[in-house]
């Protein structure tokens, strides 16, 4: 009959009054006082727990309260509450109780989770609850209905617990708990607070803590006894591994010794232990300390020697293929493996140790400058030839990134030996081909190139463009060569490429490539350098994503300096400001526009458009939609005349333009002027001429480019050139100009500093002034921020900084 009463109480009880009596009654709040003619009678505490506040009367026909409050207060409520968890309780324990009664709360351990069991407590008795009080009290309402119990998952735990806080009643199998919401230290291993400890380390912690408890007992001790000296009595020796090298003989010239990591100990089986080096790096990996030999003893590592030398150690022991053999670039490795054992070196392996350290041109050897070499190097140009003859020697590909302007071109044409293809963008053809005949003028240099294109069977020296290596990659791979270079050799930075399929896929002795910025965008383009240099080096190209790519994007230190070092053999990069300090300054200015009426006019209709865009981009889809709106919004802040259906006369940029080419120009300057739209450079062109201003310009439908760059270098050469950014932007000697103007912002910065590095390079003798014109509140603006954050990955990697390409999130961030 007392379950039938809590339900006229909830419907007359205010929300106010339900609430607070139902904390009243979770808490034990309200305690049985005893039971008489008139009904029980409820003593109902505060809330803090102090005191009597109330005394409720219940009897079977209704209830009363003392404390002058609106009917049902939340005494009531509580006592309500209290009749209804305890139902039949009450009736069978009648008039005796004299004790408080109250909620209890029982745990009980159930394999892979907890059981939770609400029980009504009084006069030394509990009843199990097994409906639901209300669907405000949590668990009473999460138990299912009738159900005795209610079980607790991982997923549900920390709720559980955190309703379990302050309660008075509550046991764990029996035994009396408190709860506490304090978070724990939870590990890997899944334990709480602790750790798992498996094969060989389960020993060693068992050495460990006998040697704990030896050092926590008294430090004397009193005994008629002598020490037992008996060798069985004695504590076993404790046996670091010794690294050591061993050579099998026999070697072909194509593989080099594997080496072993041994030791020597008095107690070990035979007298000596031998233990692999797989297994050693594997162990000093996972964080073990020591490793159980096949006679139940302990081998200890040698940590210390690990952490300098583990790395070096890792990739020679990975490099091993499966017939045993490695390839060649393991052979640094194993150089800096010899240096660090102290042992001599094989003569393959002389010299290579220095190109694993920090200060590597202090110990590389000098190397032999060819007899016809017409030009003089300067001092970091030396180096350059000493490390690229020192890897030519050992057949080690070799990635020289040096900052444009450095002198890539002359370093390679100094160290090249034997039949060389060059592989270099259509730009720069002709460029190769007076080089090489003008600092190695021994040397037969041909082009292969055009319609009637042949192989010059006589020829040292073979130049060709990446398009022809694409059209005519059976003819060239069977070929051998004993060098292939190429020059800027991002051209093969998207490694499913048909160009990068057929620059692997050609014979070499020797591979070298070129490129002032060979990471431009994403970490992959790195892979596939060094897939072509050395395949294997970096592994598989997934593995290589999985293992490096997000780790160095997301600038986590340890992995971004575990990739460095394994480059370092192979990657040269110095910057400009490093090794030629004898190089003009490089300055560089924004020259801020705003865009008249009508300009910003047409350019918020744009903005509006694109921002409609946004929820579709934001969804996963409309990326050629948003890249489309992209493109017109920057052209808009250029000129309004390059989107379809505005017909603009007039440009506040390309003014701004002008009013620049005036003032330098009648100073003496010569300027370059950079676009990436041959559109923009036909109004660009429009307003020189107009202006009465000589030009030259050189973009992808120019057919006599050495023509044109000759004559714009040319002493009495025209004051301005312009050039489209990517018919421009590489392989160009441009030392005639000092200022340097690009229109249009492009996303990739490297882009940009190729442009830049036309005129600012070897052989510039005046400062160089590079200008970015810049549409005030435009897209524009937002791309000089997005240029900060992508210059990143270079230098993340060869030059130690970080880049990633224009993604989702960066084209989402451009349209808003």
């Amino acid at each position: 009959m007392f379950t039938e009463l809590l339900e006229p109480v909830h419907r007359a009880a205010t929300p106010a009054a339900w609430h607070r009596g139902l904390k009243l009654a979770r808490l034990g709040a309200a305690r049985v006082q005893g039971c008489d003619a008139g009904g029980w009678v409820f003593a109902i505490a505060r809330l803090a727990g102090s005191g009597v506040r109330a005394e409720v009367r219940w009897a079977w026909d209704g209830w009363r309260c003392d404390c002058g409050g609106a009917a049902p207060c939340e005494h009531v409520v509580a006592a309500a509450l209290v009749l209804h968890t305890a139902g039949g309780l009450l009736e069978q324990i009648g008039p005796q109780v004299a004790e408080a009664l109250k909620l209890g709360y029982r745990l009980q351990s159930g394999g892979d989770k907890l059981l939770l069991r609400v029980v009504a407590v009084g006069a030394g008795d509990e009843a199990v609850l097994t409906g639901a009080v209300d669907a405000d009290d949590p668990l009473l309402s999460a138990m299912p209905a009738g159900a005795p119990s209610l079980a607790i998952y991982p997923d549900i735990a920390e709720f559980v617990v955190a309703k379990l806080v302050g309660a008075f009643d509550v046991t764990l199998d029996g035994a009396p708990i408190t709860v506490d919401s304090a978070p724990l230290r939870v590990f890997s291993a899944a334990a709480i607070e602790g750790r798992t400890f498996v094969g060989g380390r389960l020993a060693l912690v068992g050495q460990v803590l006998r040697f704990v408890e030896r050092m926590a007992a008294p430090a004397a001790e009193e005994s008629s006894q002598s020490p037992d000296q008996s060798p069985e009595a004695r504590e076993p020796e404790k046996r670091t591994l010794e690294p050591r090298w061993e050579a099998p003989e026999g070697q072909d010239g194509q593989e080099v010794a594997e080496p072993e990591v041994t030791f020597r100990a008095p107690g070990g089986a035979g007298g000596e232990t031998q233990v692999d080096a797989a297994r050693v790096v594997q162990a000093w990996r996972s964080g073990q300390y020591a490793l159980q030999t096949a006679d139940g003893g302990l081998v200890w590592l040698p940590r210390d020697w690990l952490e300098r030398y583990g790395p070096m150690l890792e990739q020679f022991v990975a490099a091993r293929r499966a017939d045993g053999k490695r390839p060649r670039w393991a052979r640094t490795a194993a150089a800096a493996l010899c240096e660090a054992l102290q042992v001599p070196p094989p003569p393959e392996l002389a010299g290579l140790a220095a190109l694993s350290r920090e200060e590597m041109f202090a110990a590389l050897p000098s190397a032999t400058l060819p007899e016809d070499l017409t030009a003089t190097l300067r001092d970091y140009q030396r180096r350059g030839v000493d490390w690229l003859s020192l890897l030519r020697d050992a057949g080690i590909g070799a990635l020289l990134a040096d900052d444009m302007g450095l002198g890539k071109t002359l370093q390679t044409l100094t160290a090249v030996r034997g039949r060389t293809l060059v592989v270099a963008p259509t730009s720069t053809l002709h460029n190769w081909l007076s080089e090489a005949r003008r600092f190695r003028p021994n040397l037969r240099a041909a082009l292969y190139h055009g319609p009637k294109r042949s192989l010059e069977p006589t020829a040292d020296v073979t130049i060709t463009s990446y398009a022809v290596l694409r059209l005519d990659r059976d003819k060239l791979s069977r070929e051998t060569w004993d060098t292939v270079v190429l020059d800027e050799a991002h051209a093969i930075k998207e490694p499913t490429t048909a160009t990068a399929s057929a620059a692997f896929g050609l014979r070499a002795g020797w591979r070298v490539a070129l490129s002032g910025t060979p990471v431009q965008n994403r970490l992959t383009e790195l892979w596939s350098l060094s897939h072509f240099l050395n395949p294997g080096l970096l592994g598989q190209l997934r593995e290589f994503v999985a293992g490096y790519g997000k780790a160095v994007e997301q600038g986590r230190a340890a992995r971004t300096a575990e990739l460095q070092a394994k480059l370092r053999p192979f990657v040269l990069r110095r910057r400009k400001q490093e090794v030629a300090p004898e190089l003009p300054p490089l300055t560089e200015i924004v020259l801020r526009c705003p865009l008249d009426a009508e300009e910003r006019r047409v350019y918020d209709g744009l903005r509006v458009a694109a921002e409609l865009e946004l929820p579709k981009l934001q969804s996963g889809g409309g990326m050629l939609e948003a890249l489309e709106l992209l493109l017109r919004l920057r052209q808009a802040a250029c000129h309004s005349a390059l989107v379809p259906g505005q017909e603009a006369t007039r440009s506040s940029k390309v003014e701004l333009l002008l009013a620049q080419l005036t003032e330098v120009t009648a100073a003496g300057h010569r300027a370059l002027v950079f676009s990436q739209w041959t559109s923009l450079l036909d109004l660009v062109e429009d307003a020189l001429t107009a202006a009465e201003l000589e030009h030259v310009r050189l973009d992808g439908a120019t057919e006599d480019r050495a023509g044109v760059v000759a004559r714009f270098q040319a002493e009495d050469g025209p004051p301005v050139m312009l050039i489209s950014l990517k018919a421009g932007g590489t392989g160009l000697n441009l030392t005639a100009a000092d200022y340097v103007y690009l229109l249009d912002p492009w996303w990739n910065p490297s882009i940009e500093d190729q442009a830049g590095a036309r005129a600012h390079r070897i052989g510039q003798s005046r400062p160089v002034f590079l200008h970015r014109l810049i549409a005030e509140d435009t897209v524009e603006e937002k791309i000089l921020e997005l240029h900060a954050r992508k210059r990143a990955l270079a230098q993340a990697t060869v030059d130690e900084g970080d880049v990633s390409g224009l993604g989702r999130e960066e084209l989402l961030e451009l349209l808003k």
